[in-house]
């Protein structure tokens, strides 16, 4: 009911899981939602025409009301009695659609020191409508980027990278703003990204039944909710899932998909221990990085082991000033200002101003010997829209916003370089409680030749469907924590190609999306499916090592593959976190070695020796 008693719909996201052997569906309201028929998967049948015991999840959006679950089960008829096994097993979960967070592209768990390799990523949220180019580059300290993401106009720079600390993520700084051109120069609009200083903000009271709160970091913002039966899960963008989260002890714990673990105090909001996915845990950030604010709480420095130190200088109402200077130039801490001191000329410094008529936001990176480079920002038709450069090499990313009807609205956007278009494109989202979801996307809008796709979504803005512009189908499957389960696409004559995915973990206290196993199926237009590929892995950790054993077999023939990573328990601090060896399928093997020096500014060499 609403604040006046009435009664007032309600929209939920119901997790259904059907477990069966041989065959069966879950249906909601007698529309199918899990479907393990015997009619859909006939090229899955075994010899007689059964399956083993097998399991499917789905997620559907319900209103509030009165809903029915029937299930039903088919087992066949085997050729030893004795041996036939008969089962279905189904659960359903439902909570209520609750709007919150804010999301933006994280930094990538290997900060600058990316090996590349390891899986594809296993899970898939919803398209947005995201303008993105390539950072603007001149160190690991210092390279800037500006986008447009949903309904935001934001900036980064990268500022913090966390040499031989075992994958902490990359830190940046960030401004985001939705509605106003001047909120991009209120100083207080200024973040910084930073795994290590992440922030619990809990309700007065704590968290109990019927609360919500939020974990703060930079700009993103994942959103929480308790429920009356005391379970917990991220609301609003991050309804998908993304990780897992436990109450215990008077501590707070959230475990993202890849394997970082945040350790609150769940009174103060305190993070109290930060896990990265390679077991180095941190207790006090203090020693690497710290933030120094100003009285109204507004970032004022940050200060970085590796990177030197970020001040904020030249304050007015229309902008500021971002001045990175080198270790060398930075005194110690004073205890007594709560400032550090520095000395020379800044290193870089990025120009953060609005324009005369504060109709327009730009970040002017200004390096000695090197050409200004700017971004600038401004609205046309209440949408964002953004340029790069300057002069004949301005990237202009030009867009306009129409209201369809409530919730749906189109974005038109006109893509040029010099002056001169070179594509356009119009979407069409629906503003949800989930986020800004992409329905339909048109390349080369106003042209004869124009391509149309087509996407769907589940009950919790998974993405799960795609029309391409030839009509073909591509549907993406997920489990309860968001994680992708299948992925079934076009292939060759109307026939399919489906990759099955099973994870190891599932548990709150050990959550990630390692995954089990991999099989790659092909489906012909009529007979048998085909196993193409089936890749299977084994996890073992010995000796602050980490060992993933890869045993594929196709076409009957069985490999393997090992790559091994240093843990943080290793003394070398260099290697934590990296790799130690990798072994092909034919046996050949790369080994890595970490050794300190100092020279050309170095903080280590990697030697690389291959063994035949």
């Amino acid at each position: 009911v609403d604040v006046d008693g009435n009664s007032v719909d309600v929209l939920f996201t119901a997790d259904v899981s059907l477990t069966v052997d041989d065959w069966g569906q879950a249906l909601v309201d007698d529309a199918v939602v899990v479907d393990s028929s015997a009619i859909t998967h006939a090229q899955d049948a075994g010899a007689e025409g059964g399956h083993l015991k097998w399991s499917q999840q789905a997620n559907v959006l319900l209103s509030s009301g009165s809903h029915t679950l029937s299930t039903n089960n088919q087992n066949i008829d085997y050729s030893d009695p004795s041996s036939n096994i008969a089962y279905c097993g189904y659960s359903v979960s439902a909570r209520p659609l609750r709007p919150g967070g804010r999301s933006v592209d994280a930094p990538c768990p290997c900060s600058s020191e990316c090996e590349a390799g390891g899986q594809e990523s296993t899970t898939a949220h919803s398209l947005s409508s995201a303008d993105t180019a390539p950072s603007f580059a001149s160190s690991s300290a210092g390279s800037m980027s500006g986008s447009l993401i949903d309904t935001y106009a934001y900036w980064s720079g990268s500022f913090g990278v966390f040499r031989g600390l075992g994958g902490v993520p990359a830190a940046r700084l960030e401004l985001m703003a939705e509605d106003a051109v001047s909120d991009l120069a209120d100083l207080a609009n200024l973040t910084y990204n930073c795994s290590l200083l992440a922030k619990l903000i809990v309700p007065t009271g704590g968290i109990v039944p019927g609360t919500r709160f939020e974990l703060h970091q930079g700009s993103r913002i994942i959103a929480f909710y308790c429920e009356n039966d005391g379970s917990i899960a991220p609301i609003g963008v991050d309804t998908w899932g993304g990780g897992r989260c436990l109450l215990s002890g008077g501590e707070f714990i959230w475990r993202t998909e890849d394997r970082l673990q945040y350790t609150f105090d769940a009174t103060s909001g305190e993070l109290l221990k930060f896990k990265t996915a390679t077991n180095m845990e941190f207790n006090d950030a203090s020693d690497f990085v710290r933030v120094v604010r100003d009285n109204e709480g507004s970032i004022s420095q940050i200060w970085n082991y590796w990177d030197g130190l970020l001040q904020v200088e030249d304050v007015t109402a229309s902008g500021y000033k971002l001045k990175i200077y080198p270790a060398s130039q930075i005194s110690a801490f004073d205890e007594n200002t709560g400032r550090y001191v520095v000395s020379g000329s800044a290193i870089k410094t990025w120009v953060c101003a609005l324009n005369d008529t504060e109709t327009e936001f730009s970040v002017t990176e200004q390096t000695p010997s090197r050409e200004d480079y700017t971004i600038t920002w401004w609205k046309n038709d209440n949408a964002w829209c953004i340029k790069r450069g300057s002069g004949n090499d301005t990237v202009t990313t030009l867009r306009s916003r129409t209201e369809l009807e409530p919730s749906i609205y189109q974005i038109v956007t006109e893509y040029s370089k010099g002056g001169v278009v070179s594509s356009r494109m119009a979407e069409v989202y629906q503003h949800t409680m989930m986020g800004e979801l992409l329905l339909t996307r048109v390349e080369g809008f106003g042209n004869e030749g124009a391509l149309m796709t087509q996407y769907g979504y589940d009950g919790k803005g998974n993405q799960n469907k795609m029309i391409a512009p030839d009509g073909s189908v591509t549907y993406w499957y997920h489990d309860i924590y968001g994680r992708l389960t299948l992925i079934d696409e076009p292939w060759a004559a109307q026939g399919r190609k489906k990759t099955w995915i099973s994870y190891k973990d599932t548990d709150a206290a050990v959550f990630s999306s390692e995954e089990k196993s991999r099989e790659v199926r092909l489906y012909p237009a009529s007979g048998k499916a085909i196993s193409l590929l089936k890749e299977e892995y084994a996890y073992s950790i010995a000796d602050g090592i980490k060992r993933v054993t890869t045993t594929a077999t196709a076409d009957g023939m069985t490999q393997t593959s090992i790559t091994e990573t240093y843990l943080a328990s290793v003394d070398n601090i260099h290697a934590r976190g990296r790799s130690r060896m990798s072994q092909a399928v034919n046996g050949v093997q790369t080994w890595y070695e970490y050794t300190a020096c100092a020279d050309y500014g170095a903080l280590y060499t990697v030697t690389t020796e291959t063994k035949v």
